[in-house]
């Protein structure tokens, strides 16, 4: 959300989608991806919070919904958070707002 309210973007690429090395390893970057799996071949999975982010906008919107600008239907939250609306571009009867 504070992307599009704060710098106009409207897509994020999420690097690396699984991120699976042993904790101990030391390599750079620990930590940098949507899920965990340490131990891949246990199926073991880890998700992380910023998959849910992905989740809610794939979820609750479709490709060509229309994003309302900030102060018309997106913006921050008083105390903390922000929203962003997301339309059907011919029906604006269909909406979603995520709220962050």
């Amino acid at each position: 959300n504070q992307n599009y309210i704060r710098l106009n973007a409207t897509s994020t690429t999420a690097w690396s989608l699984i991120w699976s090395v042993y904790n101990d390893s030391g390599m750079p970057y620990f930590g940098n991806g949507l899920m965990y799996a340490q131990e891949p071949w246990s199926g073991h999975y880890s998700p992380q919070p910023p998959i849910w982010t992905s989740a809610h906008w794939t979820h609750f919107s479709e490709v060509g919904w229309e994003l309302l600008q900030n102060g018309f239907g997106s913006g921050f939250i008083q105390g903390g958070g922000s929203y962003v609306t997301v339309r059907h571009p011919a029906d604006n009867q269909q909406f979603s707002v995520i709220v962050e």
